[in-house]
């Protein structure tokens, strides 16, 4: 857990969850309403949320996983 590896892939991880879960917030917002400039920070502080919760659940499958990875899987083998 304590490597670089480990912490870049959390991190691309929680990066790519942020991602989701902002365009699952504002892409509805636009679609219906035609999203204004209010609701950035609504959308980015769900996707900020689900980047943390993903951090902590890569930590946390180290436990179980591979622990020089953020997967809960362990490489075949």
């Amino acid at each position: 857990m304590f490597t670089k590896a480990f912490w870049l892939d959390a991190f691309e991880r929680a990066a790519k969850t942020f991602a989701q879960g902002s365009l699952a917030i504002g892409l509805p917002l636009l679609a219906v309403d035609g999203a204004s400039w209010s609701d950035i920070p609504a959308a980015c502080s769900v996707g900020a949320f689900a980047g943390l919760i993903s951090v902590g659940f890569s930590v946390l499958s180290r436990l179980r996983g591979d622990p020089e990875s953020a997967s809960l899987l362990r490489p075949p083998g």
